[in-house]
């Protein structure tokens, strides 16, 4: 029987494995963002693509990409500060606290960052908005 390559299509540990070619190529929805190196752990990194504003965050650990809007009353984030050993952003606005890891709001349980599937190509940080 034939071997199928996958690749993982997002940070946590529970997350789906699709076969290889299904979500890449023309059409996909992939966009480049930076090259791994040019986002810095605690330093928020703002991709527009089209109408969406991509926030990408760099811990130690991970990356992750989320909808660049607060879920308060949807301003942008990527001026917010980051706490790495927290795992939060606070948003520059309001200061609502989200977990940079689940996107969870600590100040309003239930509101949450939208997140964006996120891969590494090359070095290069690739994401996926909806």
């Amino acid at each position: 029987p034939e071997k199928l390559l996958v690749e993982q299509v997002a940070n946590e540990p529970t997350a789906a494995f699709v076969p290889l070619g299904v979500l890449t190529g023309e059409g996909a929805g992939w966009v480049d963002g930076p090259r791994v190196e040019e986002l810095l752990p605690g330093k928020p990194f703002r991709l527009d693509v089209g109408e969406v504003s991509i926030l990408l965050l760099r811990s130690e650990e991970r990356i992750q990409a989320f909808r660049n809007e607060c879920a308060h009353q949807g301003l942008p984030l990527d001026g917010g500060m980051v706490d790495c050993e927290a795992n939060t952003i606070q948003c520059p606005w309001h200061g609502f606290r989200f977990d940079t890891v689940s996107g969870e709001c600590l100040n309003a349980p239930g509101a949450q960052l939208e997140p964006f599937p996120v891969r590494i190509e090359e070095g290069r940080i690739r994401v996926r908005p909806n």
